[in-house]
């Protein structure tokens, strides 16, 4: 026993070994691997609500149709699921999934690797039916319940979900905007890209309201992101637009081939990929598109850095050009792509340098490209972004680069920013551009409003009126007029059993808040994390028990890193509410130390004694014989252990029968001429030969009750339920006792028995 114990040790520990050396390879590796983009786990939720579709096809009492009639909104998903990952270094850990959003959800394709998929799944999705409902809430609650519970799911990717709508929910009950705001807050990490279908000439009141909401949605946070579409003609490029922020590439609009035209394509020197997208009409024969570097040589996917997609049902076709088939010669020049049959085609470039923000300090969001500024601005503050251009070396890039950009604010129109024409790097290759919120936008401050910074450097393409540029951030500034949550100590909060947790909250403008109005509140925590203010602006907070539920969720010796979300609402000086405030701060929890195992020392034969003292180490043996087990223990040991088992066999085993199904009742004479014996007990006899079924005949070896007149064994007594009775050697039923007595003739016929239940009839007979 003891020797099978120490085999399942060393089998356990073994594989703990091996799994434990495999997981610290594979945390090298994707540390060595970080300028690779995290894979990503999508979800793609598609509105089928009969107002997407074209009269002719809608339920019997839609009263609304024809927002996407052409079912743009499926080739936009097929356009997605061709691009998705396609070509990264990473590509077959990129997985997606589909929801068809309706009256009740449906999950058309659940998570899976999108690489060796996307031509299936298009072929799943490509003809939906019309729902009479638009029930977002259950279709994002499937969407998240997917993502996180789907054993496909790999737990390194970053979730996302893209729902494409073309209006408010339908119908209402449990699916108001506090509603829709409480599922979405719930998942911060989950980056939501939606997609605000609306056909301007149909433009409703209501739908105006439910776009202002989702506008707003994605000012408060940081992984909302709302695409307004006009008509459907947009929808493909709103999907290749998405794509290329998640693939760090830089889109161009759509642009129209007719047969044997060529479409000019000017490559940049700074251009690293060029990924050709081409929509294939679905009435029509698929053309062949074929691209030409300036040398005239034809673009094959056999070529070392070409990749293509060609699906059967997903009319996209992808083409993937690398730096490998870019070659330095080959840039700063013309490539043409024509096709034999009328196609749409968009072009994304992939730059060989990116812009690393210098000021203001930003913190990565989930989406590539995106950051959000860590300070909040009063309006009359001047903004001033300092950056870098950096190459995939880490080399800074002097040679000046042309600017230009864009500003956002959530509910008013994109606007250009203006940037000198004759900004310049310093020596070290920092760019500075400067923006006034107050001075370019002079509109009432009264709430915060969330801009949004579009930084353009370089130029891919000069051929294009977009002046596509060569790398492209966004950057999220909170623009505040009122209170605000200002800095955030410490940062990170460490959470560990050995000291308590105090964090201290700095609150900007707080002189503009209503006096004690300012309350905050940390999400889940209750009373366990109640703030108090210390002086003007500053509030503390004991987060020790908080901290001590999450060390409590974690094995000994690990640590995590999580995070916990701040909420602040107040009143303004004159009553009004303050726009809430809320802001997220990272927190490193750990756990109490694992006790030290005690050192052992070696021990061959795993008999609990180390080998220095051990004087038998090559055989299992006993303390108190110094580890050995002599020849006269061992023969003692085989003796004691059959003795033990012969007790077992023929005493214990048969002494517990016989308690459990005890020996029949009832009593037997033998009589003959020669004899007359006295009544003999049945069940006295069972106990004495530990039996319940008992034996009659002239074999002194196998009977219970020895009659020499008999055959070797003549009858069988048995229990029968209640009953007792008399068998023959042949298992023939003889005779039932009862009170009487009764009388059993035998093979010698001077011999009989007399049996009876009750011993006095047995006797007198």
């Amino acid at each position: 026993m003891l020797k099978w114990w120490s085999t399942l040790f060393r089998v356990v520990f073994l594989t703990t070994m091996v799994i434990g050396i495999c997981w610290i390879s594979a945390l090298t590796h994707a540390q060595s691997s970080s300028e690779t983009r995290k894979p990503i786990s999508m979800m793609l939720v598609i509105d089928n609500s009969c107002s997407m579709f074209p009269q002719n096809q809608i339920l019997p009492g839609c009263e609304i149709w024809g927002n996407d009639p052409d079912a743009l909104r499926v080739s936009g998903a097929s356009l997605f699921l061709a691009r998705l990952g396609f070509s990264e270094a990473n590509e077959n850990a990129y997985q997606i999934g589909v929801i068809h959003l309706g009256d009740t959800p449906e999950l058309v394709s659940p998570l899976q690797s999108i690489s060796t998929n996307r031509d299936a799944i298009a072929k799943l999705i490509h003809n939906p039916k019309p729902q009479p409902a638009t029930r977002i809430v259950p279709a994002l609650e499937l969407a998240y319940h997917e993502l996180r519970t789907s054993p496909n799911r790999l737990a390194s990717n970053m979730p996302a979900i893209l729902l494409i709508t073309d209006g408010a929910p339908y119908p209402p009950q449990g699916q108001s905007n506090e509603d829709l705001e409480r599922l979405v807050s719930a998942n911060l990490d989950v980056p939501l890209f939606l997609l605000l279908l609306q056909d301007n000439a149909a433009s409703s009141e209501e739908y105006e309201r439910y776009a202002v909401f989702w506008e707003q949605m994605q000012a408060r946070y940081k992984h909302v992101f709302t695409y307004r579409i006009a008509d459907s003609t947009q929808i493909e490029q709103t999907y290749n637009q998405i794509i290329a922020q998640l693939q760090n590439t830089i889109p161009t609009s759509v642009s129209h081939i007719e047969p044997n035209v060529p479409l000019d394509v000017f490559v940049n020197r700074y251009v690293q990929k060029l990924v050709i997208t081409v929509i294939h009409p679905s009435n029509a024969p698929r053309g062949i598109v074929t691209i030409r570097d300036p040398k005239g040589n034809i673009v094959d996917e056999s070529e070392s850095g070409v990749k293509r997609f060609a699906g059967e049902s997903n009319l996209i076709e992808v083409i993937s050009i690398g730096r490998e088939r870019l070659r330095p010669e080959l840039r700063d020049d013309i490539w043409t792509i024509s096709s034999d049959a009328s196609v749409n085609v968009f072009r994304d470039f992939q730059g060989a340098y990116g812009i690393q923000m210098l000021q203001p300090s930003v913190s990565f969001t989930d989406v590539t490209g995106v950051y959000l500024a860590t300070e909040r601005f009063p309006p009359t503050q001047g903004l001033i972004f300092r950056f870098q251009l950096v190459d995939d070396t880490g080399t800074v890039v002097k040679e000046p680069q042309p600017l230009h950009g864009k500003v956002l604010v959530a509910g008013d129109k994109e606007s250009d920013l203006r940037i000198p024409i004759d900004t310049m790097p310093d020596n070290a290759g920092v760019y500075e551009v400067r923006f006034t919120p107050s001075i370019e936008f002079p509109q009432s401050w009264d709430q915060r409003k969330r801009f949004t910074f579009i930084l353009n450097a370089g130029i891919a393409d000069d051929s294009t009126p977009q002046s596509l540029p060569i790398a492209r951030v966004q950057v999220l500034v909170d623009i505040v007029a009122g209170p605000y949550i200002d800095a955030i100590e410490p940062e990170p909060l460490l959470c560990n059993a050995t000291f308590a947790s105090i964090l201290r909250v700095s609150v900007g403008d707080y002189d503009r808040a209503a006096p004690d109005s300012l309350k905050l509140r940390l999400d889940g925590a209750g009373e366990a994390a109640v703030f108090t203010s210390e002086s003007s602006g500053i509030f503390t907070a004991d987060l020790t028990s908080v901290c001590a539920e999450l060390v409590q969720a974690l094995p000994c010796g690990a640590s995590d890193h999580q995070s916990l979300h701040l909420h602040m609402v107040g009143q303004m000086t004159d009553g009004s509410a303050i726009s809430p405030a809320e802001q997220s701060f990272p927190v490193v929890v750990e756990a109490t130390n694992c006790p030290t195992p005690t050192p052992t020392l070696p021990d061959d034969d795993q008999d609990g004694l180390a080998n220095v003292v051990d004087k038998c180490q090559d055989q299992w043996g006993f303390n108190i014989l110094q580890g050995c087990i002599p020849l006269w223990a061992k023969i003692g040991g085989v003796v004691l252990g059959s003795l033990l088992l012969a007790t077992l066999i023929f005493w214990v085993i048969p002494a517990i029968r016989i308690t459990l199904w005890p020996p029949p009742k009832g009593y037997v004479l033998v009589s003959n001429s020669k004899r007359k014996d006295t009544p003999k007990s049945f069940q006295q006899i069972g106990r004495t030969r530990r039996t319940n079924k008992i034996l009659i005949g002239s074999d002194r070896k196998r009977a219970h009750l020895y009659v020499p007149e008999l055959k070797p064994v003549e009858f069988v007594v048995v229990r029968n339920g209640d009953a007792v009775q008399v068998l023959d050697a042949q298992n023939n039923l003889k005779d039932t006792l009862n009170n009487y007595s009764k009388t059993i003739f035998t093979s010698d016929s001077a011999t009989k028995l007399i049996v009876s239940l009750d011993q006095n009839q047995a006797k007198q007979s």
